[in-house]
């Protein structure tokens, strides 16, 4: 009787809560436990630790079996860390830890390149804190980690049965990635950290959520139970991408969902991922729009190459007549634009011989009733696009000639009726369709005492 209430003295004394206070153990059951226990509760435990770390080179899990991009759409890098215990808790340095998988015999650890070190707990048997790699982590690689992990001994400890009982909370160890995520438990912000988060709930059901800008969110619940830690492994799908676009001309500009970005090469920051129109345009070089799906975690790289606008050819034949006398002339039209040009424009009548009577009195003469007509002009000028590719303005001056008389009867002269010679000045409109073009055009003297309106048609080529 003595030496079982001494076995249950020590009991409640060597059993203190996560505050520091003891918990009473009913004599019920400590009567079952043996001085042997008591003694294997005072020992220290064994420590978890790193036995072996080395680059497995044939491995191609990371490379081609199960690979995984970073949230910079770079290929991870895998350490295989061999254990059968699953109650592992892993914090990962700066860089973060992209995903985490339970596979049989192992855990995987998908890891961004250049990753240092990390630091690795277990609820019974301690930390290895800030274990460096003693390898470089290499993009695409394959690590193994074997890790030496105290097995339970057989027959549970009736102290840890005891503390079992009475434990009302319990830990919550959760893996995130991206290591940038916010986490919610119970409707409330949480401090964490680099993709790792640990806290003591109370025993029960909780909700958690896992977000972050575009990423898709993840939300559940989870069971705090007093007998073991509950681990969380949470990896946010991207719903984000990149978009890259280059031109094969220097200084070409870039718009995106007609919003103007600046000039190629240009490359946006993380954007949701869906449909975006792209245009890309240079001035005398043809503009390129573009639709395009960007998919999640994906760098979308576009490489266009600009075809220059030729320059547009016109060649039209006209026919002008004058709006004041009954004489009719046939023009060829000849103009070179893109955005701007030059032209060159010649008419006639077919006559060129101007051997008229000049300041003589035609009241004084006997005409037969034959005229005899002469009218030629060449006239040069500018050309300027006014809408895309459809409408067309030239003007320009030139000079001119237009007699116009009657056969005298008694000597057979010719006597000038209308004499007009000297500059002139015209101005036109050209639509155009494709390859068709048709044009409308006033033409006139500077003192606007003769006048004409003419027509024309022609094809243009260049588009």
């Amino acid at each position: 009787m003595l030496f079982l209430g001494w076995t249950t003295r020590t009991v409640a004394q060597d059993i203190p809560e996560a505050g520091g206070d003891s918990i009473a153990v009913p004599a019920a059951d400590s009567l079952a436990v043996s001085p042997a226990d008591s003694l294997a509760a005072a020992e220290p435990e064994e420590e978890i630790s790193v036995t072996k770390f080395s680059c497995l080179t044939n491995d191609l899990t990371a490379r081609v079996i199960a690979p995984k991009r970073d949230q910079n759409n770079e290929v991870c890098a895998v350490i295989k860390i061999v254990t059968k215990d699953k109650s592992l808790f892993f914090e990962p340095d700066a860089l973060g830890i992209t995903a985490r998988e339970d596979q049989p015999g192992e855990i995987w650890l998908y890891v961004p390149h250049g990753a240092k070190r990390i630091t690795i707990k277990h609820e019974r048997f301690g930390i290895i804190r800030n274990y460096f790699y003693p390898e470089p982590i290499n993009e695409a690689m394959v690590y193994e980690m074997v890790l030496y992990v105290p097995e339970e001994k057989a027959g549970t400890r009736i102290v840890e049965k005891v503390v079992e009982k009475a434990a009302t909370a319990q830990a919550l160890m959760m893996n995130y990635s991206p290591a940038t995520a916010q986490i919610y438990i119970d409707d409330t912000l949480r401090t964490a950290r680099n993709g790792a988060y640990s806290e003591i709930f109370l025993v029960g059901e909780h909700k958690y959520r896992v977000c972050r800008e575009h990423y898709t969110e993840e939300t559940g619940t989870f069971e705090i139970v007093p007998e073991h830690p509950t681990v969380l492994n949470v990896q946010l799908p991207a719903a984000y991408g990149l978009i890259k676009v280059s031109a094969d001309q220097p200084a070409a500009e870039v718009s995106i969902n007609g919003e103007y970005k600046g000039y190629a090469p240009y490359q946006t920051d993380t954007i949701p991922t869906g449909q975006y129109t792209v245009h890309v345009e240079k001035k005398h070089f043809y503009p390129i729009n573009d639709t395009i799906q960007l998919k999640p975690a994906r760098l979308e790289e576009l490489n266009y190459k600009l075809k220059r606008i030729r320059v547009n050819t016109f060649l039209m034949a006209q026919l002008a007549g004058a709006m004041d006398a009954d004489q009719m002339t046939y023009g060829l039209f000849l103009g070179f634009c893109r955005d701007f040009g030059a032209y060159f424009n010649f008419h006639t009548d077919g006559h060129f011989d101007d051997d008229f009577m000049q300041d003589v009195n035609p009241a004084n003469y006997v005409y037969d009733g034959q005229t005899k007509k002469v009218r030629y002009a060449a006239s040069m000028g500018v050309m300027a696009r006014l809408w895309k590719k459809y409408l067309y303005l030239y003007a320009g001056a030139g000079y001119g000639v237009r007699r116009y008389g009657w056969h005298e009867v008694q000597n057979g002269y010719d006597i000038a009726i209308d004499d007009h010679e000297g500059g002139l000045g015209e101005v036109g409109l050209i639509g155009r369709y494709k390859w068709l073009a048709v044009s409308a055009g006033f033409r006139s003297n500077f003192n606007f005492n003769y006048k004409e309106f003419a027509v024309g048609i022609g094809v243009v080529f260049g588009k």
